[in-house]
């Protein structure tokens, strides 16, 4: 009980609480009785201030030699794992003189030491910690409670490693320095844009944040726009992206606005801090308008004058369209593999720029600069080589020409090589661009909806990954709640993913999604019976009067999931009163999402209901409509819509009192269904 009480239970501290019993001669091993003994009172009484695991630790440290002390504080420095030549570099600078010190390796020596009283153990060539407790306890010791500790060990570090270790090493050299108050040392901000540019790499942008914020902490404010002008410049762009991938949209929009009120630089040299406030109307001001204009600006101030005139938009977007798509799908894969990664810096940024006002487009309902600014990406890829957003750009073609021409078999082509040309673009920033739009807007025309939808976790991650953040969530909420809702996957597996990734979004403060979650996320609460009071979902979509982008997006949105509440609560008269007023808004809206037909279909249902009970004409015409919609969705090869064309053809026959008809395709509604998803909630769904 006793032991339990001091170490919570934890068996590496069971260890080292009994071995330091046994030091104090607490507890002893009796060769009489062959067995060991103690006395409770005297265990408890003596261990009074080992009230946590790391007193515990120290007691026994403090027992060691002070040059193995020491030593210790000095690997705890550099992490869980540290590289005993980085800790003999600190102990030939650092150390104190001991009897070992004339050995030919005092470390490995004193490590062995620590070996062996069980606080570290090798990891290979390395050392690592036997628990995370004993690293905090040698944190906590005299020495390194100095203020100069860590600045004295993180100096030498920066001065001795060699550069490849550094590398290994930057983000613990660089903590370690910024524990100090050194100011205005340009070395130090110089190793914190280094570091802040690695964990931009690695994805780490919390932390790349922070030492963007340092690195500008310490650049001299004097001197920064003279003598350090490319620094500043780098400095300010990696924080403000940083910050925009964490949600901190202020403190960005601050860094940007520092570098875009100057003259003296250049658009070239600004294009990433104006793709921030481009990001920020999009995502989280929600501004779309705003933000197509800004990018047309920008533009224009690279060099690329998108619409020369504005007059002429609709038959220069018209033109540019059919053009572009003859001529992409003249160009045969094994020429769309030859494509090499462009150089131009210039080009690189006009496309990056191009693909941003293209979501804006999309979004925002503009489909005449849409299809004019995904040519012009199109063609700058076949004549000039891969971008960063080519893949994207190729796979969005596939998009406009569904939505404009409705050719599914040139969409799916387009999607297969763009996201063919994603695997040979180094930058993986757009992958989740070109999954969403490849495997939730155009592959799902003829693919099932279960093999698309394991892609969109792929983007998702490197979405989460890149700082893509938009069109990574857009993957997730597609895989978890779009997806699943229409297979008739479980509602307590889809409810348990949206509550956790609603969070996310809120953190994020990706305005441009929360919304649409939200409601999803009301939505399935109501099927489950347990509604969200704190949320209310109107399904009077008709009546608001307002007509900005945003608003017709919610107007969309809401719509989708009233139909999803009203047909599976059974109440068709309401449904198909809003179907025949307002018909299907989401697919009008959204004219590429795949949701779209299920909220098709979900009208079908309700106005073939109210036919059969009714009797109304006003009721069987739209049915049979959305019927022939159906039919034609099947010919074209979509195998997501057999499912509701088979359903749809039994409620016609039910209607037309063709009983053993409207039974035979119901059952083959159950099996299609059960085959296409392999899931028996799937067919209750249906049901």
């Amino acid at each position: 009980e006793i032991c339990f009480k001091r170490t919570l239970g934890n068996p590496n501290f069971v260890v080292q609480f009994i071995a330091m019993l046994e030091e104090e001669q607490l507890i002893s091993f009796n060769l009489g009785l062959l067995k060991w003994v103690w006395e409770d009172k005297a265990v408890e009484d003596g261990t009074m201030s080992t009230e946590n695991v790391v007193d515990l630790l120290q007691l026994r440290m403090k027992k060691l030699s002070s040059d193995m002390q020491l030593l210790m504080q000095y690997a705890a420095c550099l992490g869980s794992t540290f590289d005993p030549s980085v800790l003999a570099l600190l102990w030939e600078k650092h150390g104190l003189t001991s009897p070992h010190s004339s050995e030919k390796d005092p470390t490995m020596t004193l490590l062995t030491k620590l070996e062996e009283s069980n606080f570290v153990e090798r990891d290979g060539e390395y050392y690592r910690w036997v628990h995370d407790k004993v690293q905090e306890a040698a944190l906590e010791m005299e020495e390194a409670q100095r203020p100069s500790f860590y600045f004295e060990v993180g100096l030498t570090l920066l001065n001795g490693l060699p550069e490849d270790k550094l590398d290994v090493l930057l983000f613990v050299v660089t903590n370690l320095i910024n524990k100090s108050t050194v100011h205005g040392r340009l070395e130090f901000a110089q190793l914190n844009l280094r570091a802040a540019k690695k964990a931009q790499r690695l994805s780490a942008f919390y932390n790349g944040a922070s030492y963007a914020a340092k690195a500008i902490e310490l650049l001299s404010s004097s001197e920064k726009w003279k003598e350090h002008r490319e620094m500043t410049l780098n400095a300010y762009t990696i924080g403000a992206e940083m910050e925009v991938s964490t949600g901190n949209v202020d403190t960005a929009q601050e860094y940007c606005d520092v570098i875009l009120k100057r003259d003296d630089y250049t658009a070239l040299e600004k294009y990433r801090l104006y793709m921030v406030k481009i990001n920020v109307l999009c995502f989280v001001k929600v501004r779309y308008q705003e933000a197509i204009d800004f990018s047309l600006d920008v533009l224009k101030e690279l060099g690329c004058k998108l619409v020369p005139n504005r007059v002429l938009l609709p038959v220069q977007a018209v033109r540019s369209l059919q053009k572009t798509i003859k001529l992409a799908k003249k160009t045969t894969k094994a020429e769309y593999r030859t494509l090499k990664p462009s150089d131009d810096t210039k080009l690189e940024a006009i496309m990056t720029v191009l693909g941003r006002m293209n979501y804006a487009c999309a979004i925002g309902d503009n489909p005449l600069l849409l299809a004019l600014s995904t040519t012009k990406m199109v063609n700058m890829t076949l004549e000039h080589g891969l971008f960063s957003f080519s893949g994207a750009a190729q796979c969005i073609l596939g998009m406009v020409c569904l939505a404009a021409l409705g050719d599914i078999k040139s969409a799916t082509y387009f999607a297969e090589t763009g996201t063919m040309m994603q695997g040979s673009i180094p930058s993986k920033h757009f992958v989740a661009t070109s999954m969403l739009v490849s495997y939730q807007m155009i592959l799902p025309r003829s693919s099932p909806l279960a093999s698309c939808r394991p892609k969109l976790v792929d983007g998702y991650k490197e979405g989460m990954r890149t700082g893509n953040l938009s069109d990574g969530i857009w993957c997730l909420i597609c895989y978890s709640f779009s997806f699943p809702i229409q297979m008739g996957m479980r509602l307590q597996t889809i409810n348990a993913n949206m509550q956790t990734y609603t969070r996310v979004i809120e953190d994020l403060k990706q305005s441009d999604h929360l919304d649409y979650v939200r409601l999803a996320s009301q939505t399935v609460l109501d099927l489950m019976g347990e509604p969200d009071e704190a949320t209310v979902m109107s399904v009077n979509s008709e009546q608001s009067d307002e007509d900005d982008a945003t608003s017709k997006n919610r107007r969309a949105c809401q719509s989708l999931m009233s139909y999803i509440s009203m047909v599976y609560f059974g109440d068709y008269e309401e449904a198909a009163r809003v179907s025949l007023k307002i018909g299907g808004v989401y697919q009008v809206h959204f004219k590429f999402d795949s949701m779209g037909v299920f909220e098709t279909f979900l009208r079908g249902v309700a106005l073939f209901a109210m036919a059969r009970k009714t009797k109304k004409r006003r009721y069987r015409k739209p049915a049979t409509k959305i019927l022939k919609y159906m039919t034609k969705l099947v010919k074209q090869g979509n195998p997501n819509a057999q499912p509701y064309y088979t359903l749809l053809s039994a409620e016609q026959a039910a209607l037309n009192k063709d009983t053993k008809q409207a039974e035979k395709l119901y059952q083959e509604t159950i099996v299609y269904i059960r085959c296409q998803n392999g899931s028996p909630e799937s067919c209750r769904s249906m049901q």
